[in-house]
């Protein structure tokens, strides 16, 4: 299945590359625990491919759509059996969520915000964003939102757009959590 924005690519044989960062081999992991990935070009973090929130991907069909260096989503909520991500924007709300959120061991970010990705399974949770009212620059407006279905975020071992690894903090499960608990943990945050 060609697409104009992400042609598909052919993984470099067999012997696969044994970086931890290895693309094919994450994307494998990730379907193994049933999350659903999306392929995102390098350094970039929005989906470039048509309908990428109906596509499903098979492990055997990993070659078919990621290429070695390419960067991976995880699209969120139902389609992944409910995990969901509060994706922290800006520093303020990095610094205190721990203050707020669930306790959860399953953290992701990169180096200049390590801690700004809290996984969690929260099932029939609707995704929920909080902008600045008065933004000094309005494409700069969010503070901080929770992703659930229909909604993606790029996750480890990806790079930034800024060139930063996206790196695990804390690698375990994400913590099961009531939907009006996160609601109101991420409304106080």
């Amino acid at each position: 299945m060609e697409s104009k924005d992400h042609e598909h690519h052919k993984a470099s044989g067999p012997g696969k590359s044994k970086s931890k960062h290895n693309v094919l081999r994450s994307a494998g992991k990730y379907i193994r625990r049933h999350w659903k990935v999306v392929p995102i070009l390098p350094k970039d973090k929005a989906p470039r491919r048509k309908n990428w929130q109906r596509e499903r991907i098979k492990e055997s069909e990993i070659p078919d759509y990621f290429h070695e260096g390419d960067n991976i989503g995880i699209l969120w909520g139902e389609p992944s059996h409910w995990p969901v991500d509060v994706d922290l924007d800006c520093n303020e709300a990095v610094a205190i969520a721990s203050r707020f959120l669930p306790k959860t061991d399953s953290v992701y970010g990169r180096e200049t915000r390590p801690d700004s990705h809290y996984l969690y399974q929260c099932k029939g949770i609707e995704p929920i964003k909080f902008n600045d009212p008065e933004p000094s620059d309005p494409e700069d407006a969010c503070l901080l939102e929770l992703r659930s279905t229909g909604q993606q975020s790029v996750v480890p071992p990806s790079i930034h757009p800024s060139g930063e690894r996206v790196r695990w903090e804390k690698r375990g499960e994400p913590a099961s959590v009531s939907p009006d608990e996160l609601r109101i943990a991420v409304g106080q945050l």
